[in-house]
């Protein structure tokens, strides 16, 4: 259980946690267009967003794996 002030700060707290400097973070969008920089200017992460196929069910690990692969292949390190 966490708590926090808000998404964004337990976002950037999972981050600062889990992650590394310049780890990719998969966030399903849309999201919050602050996420970015509250990502890259707290954790030093960068916000890879997660398109759905469905976005009324969310991401799916196909949409999951897609957005990972298409990171890496920028050369970027998923970690969440």
């Amino acid at each position: 259980v966490a708590f926090g002030s808000g998404a964004a700060s337990l976002l950037s707290h999972l981050a600062l946690s889990l992650a590394e400097e310049g780890d990719a973070v998969l966030i399903p969008a849309p999201y919050y267009a602050a996420f970015d920089a509250d990502l890259n200017i707290i954790a030093g992460c960068i916000a890879v967003p997660v398109h759905s196929s469905n976005p009324s069910i969310g991401p799916t690990p196909d949409d999951l794996e897609n957005a990972a692969t298409l990171a890496e292949l920028k050369g970027l390190r998923v970690r969440l």
